[in-house]
């Protein structure tokens, strides 16, 4: 949460909040032949099209400043967790090393530049077109063909729900509540939101071990460890955070900062 002071008597509040953005892997191999292997998933990841995306190009000219980078699934400060989540493990390396890293990857892959294609799917809108030119000029740098897909929303979602088939797909969800659970439920197997349709039966375990377990410090530490499997294992890379901004004068009483970014009016007053 940031709060600047911009005229006097009048603060600028710029509050995370408790949505987020990702890039998701399919991982029915089933379905798609030509579905990105594990050993492309990990590439991908170790190159990090999350952090230097967001705090480089995106985060000033695509979102104007309006995003925050993610290095987790469950945005920070939701309520029923531990204070310090998991986060990607190499979210804090240098992206000239995780560049290096993910060529030698597709190398020991027996990828060579420029022989491996995949497409980005998205839906309409510019801010997230820009979003996956950029994705698709990093995979450039690291020898991978990346093409876009646009696809207006209705139809988007729809496809996606129906698990259609697609390589990497842009995906973004507003907690219906302030919990990890209103996160990382979508990446339970039997999920209707899990388009990636990713599978892993550790995870799914913790996720019906937390769903009975009362204690909620308890809780919070099987919940840590199903977004650790969810990390590690790929199904999904964190984009970014959504925000909320407002422009909040000193003699508004009442005004807490949630990540809801819920302001009953019957709680706000004027003083003075």
């Amino acid at each position: 949460m940031v709060r600047e002071i911009l005229l006097t008597g009048v603060c600028l509040v710029s509050l995370g909040s408790a949505s987020s953005a990702a890039i998701v892997l399919n991982r029915g191999n089933d379905m798609d032949p030509s579905t990105l292997d594990q050993q492309l998933t990990t590439t991908i990841q170790e190159y990090r099209v999350l952090k230097d995306l967001y705090e480089g190009l995106v985060a000033q000219e695509v979102w104007r400043g309006t995003m925050l980078p993610a290095s987790s699934m469950v945005p920070p400060g939701i309520n029923n967790y531990v204070k310090d989540g998991p986060q990607l493990s190499y979210a804090k390396e240098d992206i000239l090393d995780r560049e290096e890293k993910a060529k030698k990857l597709l190398a020991d892959a027996g990828v060579t530049p420029g022989s491996l294609s995949i497409v980005l799917k998205y839906s309409t809108s510019e801010n997230h077109k820009n979003t996956m030119a950029a994705i698709a000029d990093m995979l450039k740098d690291i020898g991978i063909n990346a093409t876009l897909d646009e696809v207006d929303g209705t139809t988007y979602f729809n496809y996606l729900e129906q698990k259609g088939m697609f390589d990497i797909a842009r995906d973004g969800w507003v907690g219906d509540y302030n919990d990890p659970n209103s996160f990382l439920s979508l990446f339970a197997s039997d999920s209707y939101f899990n388009y990636a349709q990713w599978s892993n039966k550790d995870y799914d375990a913790l996720m019906m071990k937390s769903a009975t377990t009362a204690d909620l410090g308890e809780r919070a530490k099987i919940l840590t460890n199903a977004e650790e499997i969810l990390l590690q294992d790929g199904a999904a890379i964190p984009l970014l955070y959504y925000s909320s901004t407002a422009l909040v004068a000193d003699k508004v009483k009442g005004y807490d900062d949630n990540l809801m970014n819920s302001h009953a009016t019957h709680w706000l007053s004027i003083k003075g």
